[in-house]
């Protein structure tokens, strides 16, 4: 084989900075072009400039040309230094709204932070692929943008969905010059990293075992060991034996032995009871009640206890009496149970029908040391009216309203409705108020009163005055249990002739917290 003679050295070939330099010398994009894939390529004159558009492939490094129809391996794979030199992805993470680190949490809105660097404005978009721990595509999101020379960052928002898998997940990054459908190449390789996805949501409590009788007869629990204001009791039991007909007796009782609920329960076929008591309703103060249930014979008896937190201040036990009525639904019994601070005096009692026209039962109660009383009523055939029955309870002088409370049951059809309702009063009178508000419109004959007492047990009594002070009417008024009375007055008449100011005074007591007064302008009989 004979050598081939050159005159050309090594020394004479032309290098990288010189094909550097003369593409910064050129004045258009295609005459770089034209350098940059001859050099890169290692092309022969003819070969590059019979190149067409469909002889250039891109792939996710670069890419490649046919020379002649012929793939030349190696020599003609390239870069494209346009793109690639001059943008990369500089990290990807997981963070907060603000850009802070974090985990992704199943079931919110997780972000991922891509850090972007470029040598040169350049219109870039940039994709981001999330996929959980069992390789499931858990979101895709993109953004198209423009981006300035230097660094740049990007945060993208994703909806964790509530199912993914819990434990690593692999995000990917992409960024192209455009969608690849509408002909965009990728800018820079991908990159990937690792991050967590976790579940923050708290793990529900276990069930509270249902209580099983052994050689107990009767067992009994609660569902939680404490309580807040106005939460849901539920006391569950069961039974050894069934005894026909026969229900299980419940007794709440506070730390001090106040008697705070009664209940009949119904026994099921399965032998279980259970009942629902609101906490706060008739417990006054914070500390341990004891649920106490028997069945049949107080030998079949069985307890337990739970704390109950209150966040009422009420009076002191005692500075009066207060008064509860409980009833189950259906039950022909209603229990009322009490508290008074003159524990020598009997407690009286008088139910009255809803129509106030019978007296349907009266009876006494002895308040123990302590001044707790208990009285139960059965509900018989007198009761034959439906609504509301008044129930009150009076001790001492009958002037004296702090020892005289009302409180209402329901009855229908010779059953209680579901109660549970407590009253009460105080002997101290300090801060007694009694209020009152007057509306009469212009023009009309009317004159609406309504108010609000501290002292619901005591009916108000209603005067109005002419300006010449004539008395023009005076009636009763009975408050509501909350305390609020409302009265009408119709003005006009004979009586009403006076022009100038009517005064309408309401009064409780002979004191003057228990006094209160407005004036309306009545003129030609109407109010103006």
């Amino acid at each position: 084989m004979n050598r081939v003679k050159s005159g050309i050295v090594r020394e004479q070939l032309i290098t990288e900075e010189d094909i550097s330099a003369m593409i910064k010398s050129c004045i258009n994009p295609r005459d770089k072009a034209f350098f940059d894939v001859h050099y890169e390529a290692g092309t022969r004159p003819g070969e590059i400039l019979s190149l067409k558009i469909k002889n250039v492939k891109f792939d996710n490094f670069g890419a490649f040309i046919n020379v002649d129809g012929k793939t030349v391996k190696d020599s003609t794979h390239f870069k494209i230094k346009s793109q690639f030199n001059q943008f990369k992805i500089v990290n990807v993470q997981a963070t907060d709204q603000q850009g802070n680190p974090d985990d992704l949490q199943i079931g919110e809105i997780g972000f991922i932070k891509v850090n972007l660097e470029s040598n040169k404005q350049i219109s870039t978009l940039v994709t981001v692929n999330i996929f959980d721990a069992d390789l499931t595509s858990i979101g895709i999101g993109s953004v198209k943008t423009s981006l300035s020379s230097g660094q740049s960052e990007i945060i993208l928002s994703f909806m964790i969905p509530i199912d993914a898998a819990i434990g690593p997940a692999d995000i990917y990054a992409n960024a192209f010059s455009d969608w690849p459908s509408n002909g965009g190449i990728p800018l820079t390789s991908e990159f990937s990293i690792s991050e967590s996805i976790r579940n923050t949501t708290p793990k529900p409590e276990p069930p509270t075992p249902e209580p099983e009788p052994t050689l107990n007869s009767i067992v009994v629990a609660t569902d939680k060991s404490s309580y807040s204001e106005d939460e849901t009791i539920l006391v569950t039991g069961k039974v050894r034996e069934l005894f026909s007909g026969t229900p299980v007796s419940m007794a709440i009782r506070s730390s001090n032995g106040d008697t705070v609920a009664l209940a009949q329960l119904t026994v099921g076929a399965d032998k279980k009871f259970s009942a629902e008591i609101t906490a706060g309703e008739t417990m006054n103060t914070s500390g341990t009640y004891t649920v106490e249930v028997t069945h049949g014979t107080k030998n079949r008896i069985a307890t337990t206890s739970f704390e109950f937190i209150s966040d009422v201040t009420l009076p002191e036990p005692n500075q009066g009496i207060t008064l509860t009525a409980t009833a189950n639904q259906g039950s022909e019994i209603i229990f009322v149970t009490g508290m008074t601070d003159q524990n020598t005096t009997d407690v009286t009692f008088r139910v009255t029908s809803p129509s106030g026209n019978n007296v349907v039962s009266i009876d006494q109660a002895i308040p123990d040391v302590g001044g707790n009383f208990v009285k139960e009523f059965r509900i018989g055939p007198a009761w034959e009216e439906n609504g509301f029955y008044e129930i009150t309870a009076m001790q001492g002088i009958g002037k004296n309203s702090l020892h005289t409370l009302k409180i209402l049951v329901e009855v229908t059809n010779g059953m209680a409705e579901k109660t549970s309702v407590t009253t009460e009063s105080n002997l101290e009178t300090e801060d007694g108020k009694l209020e009152i508000f007057v509306v009469a419109i212009k023009g009309s004959t009317i004159i609406e009163v309504t108010g609000m007492t501290d002292r619901a047990s005591q009916d108000i009594t209603l005067t109005v005055n002419a300006p010449n002070g004539n008395v023009m009417t005076v009636n009763k008024i009975s408050p509501k249990l909350d305390g609020e009375f409302t009265a009408e007055i119709i003005v006009g008449g004979s009586l009403w002739k006076q022009d100038g100011f009517y005064t309408v005074t309401v009064q409780q007591f002979d004191d003057p917290k228990y006094t209160a007064s407005a004036e309306v302008d009545i003129k030609d009989g109407v109010v103006t």
